[in-house]
């Protein structure tokens, strides 16, 4: 069992510097008046947001962030491990996230792909598709939206996975002044601050966070330092822009995989390996952005951004150390038109382009020296550029009051270039990958009451090869040049959404067809294994989410609250694999919260996770972790303003589990 200690305090911020105060009679906001508000968020005021997520045709969560406020903020999964069609686990340490959506980005060791990051709009992921869900700052964050599969073709995203847009807070969005502090079990400790303040044409916000972690393993210590902010300029009544900055320094040890003998002896042990060549990964990043929105006549509203990402990776794997440096460039450009009376419709156009360097270092020694970890000779080098070009569209039509019909489509060319020099494996001499595609995108939505809807939509999604895919699969290959297609897939779901009185519910069945699949022949192997396409992959899930509100009295009430998920992936006649279950995702997960309010100010919440059958650990299907369950409880403090706290205890009954693979 592990705890965690919290406590929070907002305040006013004066000219002369901070004022801590014991009573408040409002949280401090700095919005100047109530015009503004529409040229937030894209564009988009905070409740209309949620009222189009709402009645969203295909699977879309919309995340306030002080939901996750009220518990542990170590990482991504703290957040979004709740959210239906969300598969979101620590992986190396309590900082370290791996971050799924419907089997998005399984084939990956480390990192992720196969989801579209945005903050604020511009891209977090790296020009070929890969990113780092634990460098998400969520501290400074008003909210989150997830939209699952096809829905994120309103963003410029075609994967199968989706997108995670991060809104973040501005300076009239923010309270003046904000701290935050955590510490817990095996380590862990983070602290943040944030201040926000505006003036009638322009707002500022900052914040800074720091975080650290021993681990619950040995070899899996975590750090991370991070500022973050943006500033506002309101240029007209209808015109504002936005420069937003991102910096990030994180330090994440590995400690790798273990065997089912290792994991029953210690669990908390690191493989040899990792130990001994102190695998990990070090990551410095910077973002910067700026970003414009106007609200034009007739209805029309123009947004665009342009964003540079840098980020510096030293990475120690089990047979080499890597030295990357990466370069991103995005732009995006978006003219929609909303709030017509029967014809909502938007037009976009989102490049990215990236440009990197890689060097590969031998170790100085083998495993069992001394030297074991250091950085030795230089064995290969390679650059490596990555272009994509997104132009989509979308139409929403009203056929009668309460039906609408919506299509979409998408045309991307996405081209991957490397050229280097050096014999080590898998890095290759030169290679070329280029691919484009048109796909569709057609839905329609039935409104049943003023809250809830019923939808259906069929998508075609679309992923190129990262370099890591690439690379992986050079070794396959005679000449050292990788082979890859691309993943394309079809995908139907039906779900609704909505709420009545007391009850409100989220739940999409869908399926995906799948051809060639990006995966790791044998994810059993960890960073040994090559990347293949399996011809034919199917994809069939639930995504649900159940709960309600009771009140006993006036200030006692209860709410409970259901999410399962049901993840049936499995090869469709695949020459090797035949028709096994993929591996990497448990078939069943249920978490299961009840909310206990006390009063206005106190609560009680304990939760239960419960994965019955464990998860495939090899595609072969010859692997399984053990299914378990495991119980938390979380209780707080919680007042309108001034100072929080709560206690979050998690795994009660010291269970030993793996919660992903």
């Amino acid at each position: 069992m592990y705890s965690i200690f919290h406590f929070t305090k907002r305040f006013p911020l004066s000219i002369a510097g901070l004022a801590f105060l014991a009573s408040e009679t409002a949280v401090a906001k700095t919005t100047t008046d109530d015009t503004l508000e529409t040229l937030e968020v894209r564009g988009i005021a905070e409740n209309k947001l949620e009222d189009s997520f709402r009645f969203f045709t295909g699977g879309a969560t919309f995340l306030n962030a002080s939901g996750p406020q009220e518990g542990r903020s170590a990482s991504v999964s703290d957040a979004l491990g709740k959210v239906p069609g969300v598969f979101a686990q620590p992986r190396f340490g309590p900082l370290d996230t791996r971050l799924s959506i419907r089997g998005s980005g399984m084939v990956r060791t480390g990192h992720g792909k196969g989801l579209q990051l945005l903050w604020a709009g511009i891209p977090f992921n790296q020009a070929d598709g890969n990113f780092d869900a634990h460098l998400f700052d969520l501290f400074a964050v008003e909210a989150v939206t997830i939209t699952r599969g096809g829905g994120a073709y309103a963003s410029g995203n075609a994967t199968l996975g989706g997108s995670i847009a991060i809104i973040p807070l501005t300076g009239r969005t923010a309270d003046r002044g904000r701290l935050r502090g955590e510490v817990g079990s095996f380590g862990y400790r983070s602290a943040a601050a944030s201040s926000g303040y505006a003036t009638d044409l322009w707002d500022v916000f900052v914040a800074t966070g720091y975080a650290e972690a021993d681990g619950y393993r040995r070899q899996s210590r975590n750090t991370t330092r991070r500022v973050t902010g943006n500033v506002g300029r309101r240029l007209s009544d209808n015109h504002e822009i936005r420069l937003l900055f991102n910096a990030i320094d994180t330090r994440t040890q590995w400690p790798g995989a273990l065997t089912e003998a290792e994991f029953r002896e210690d669990p908390r042990q690191a493989a040899v390996i990792s130990e001994r060549r102190n695998q990990g990964l070090s990551i410095e990043q910077g973002l910067i952005g700026l970003e414009s929105t106007r609200v034009l006549p007739n209805g029309l509203r123009l947004f665009s951004a342009v964003g540079l990402n840098y980020k510096r990776e030293d990475h120690p794997t089990p047979g080499a150390i890597l030295d990357l440096i990466t370069r991103d460039g995005s732009l995006r450009l978006e003219l929609q038109a909303e709030e017509l009376s029967t014809l909502n419709w938007r037009l976009g156009i989102a490049p990215t382009i990236g440009y990197g360097h890689e060097k590969r270092f031998n170790y100085a020694g083998p495993p069992a020296s001394a030297n074991a970890s250091q950085r030795g000779s230089l064995a290969s080098e390679a650059d490596r550029k990555a272009y994509n070009l997104v132009a989509y569209g979308s139409l929403e039509y009203a056929l009668a009051t309460d039906l609408s019909i919506e299509l979409g489509a998408q045309y991307i060319r996405s081209v991957r270039r490397a050229q280097g020099r050096g014999t080590a494996a898998p890095i290759s001499p030169d290679y070329r990958f280029s691919d484009e595609r048109l796909q569709p995108r057609v839905g329609i939505r039935y409104k049943l009451t003023e809250d809830a809807s019923v939808f259906a939509s069929y998508s075609s999604s679309f992923e190129a090869p990262t370099f890591f895919d690439l690379s992986g699969n050079a070794s396959l290959q005679a000449d050292g040049r990788p082979r890859l297609d691309a993943q394309t897939a079809q995908t139907f779901e039906i779900g609704t959404r909505g709420e009545h009185r007391a009850l409100l519910w989220d739940i999409v069945a869908y399926h995906s067809r799948v051809r060639n699949e990006l995966l790791r022949l044998d994810p059993a192997a960890g960073f040994g294994s090559p990347i293949i396409n399996a011809p034919r992959v199917e994809r069939s899930g639930l995504e649900s989410g159940i709960g309600f509100r009771m009140d006993l009295n006036s200030d006692v009430s209860i709410t409970p609250y259901l999410v399962y998920n049901y993840n049936r992936f499995r090869f469709d006649d695949d020459p090797q694999f035949g028709n096994n279950d993929f591996a990497g995702l448990p078939e069943h997960r249920i978490l299961l919260s009840n909310e206990l309010a006390l009063s206005d100010r106190f609560y009680l919440t304990p939760s239960m996770e419960w994965v019955p059958d464990g998860i495939w650990i090899d595609n072969a299907n010859t692997l399984k972790s053990e299914g378990y369950t495991v119980f938390h409880l979380r209780f707080g403090y919680r007042p309108a303003n001034g100072w929080r706290a709560f206690v979050d205890l998690r795994n009660l009954t010291d269970r030993r589990y793996s919660p992903t693979v």
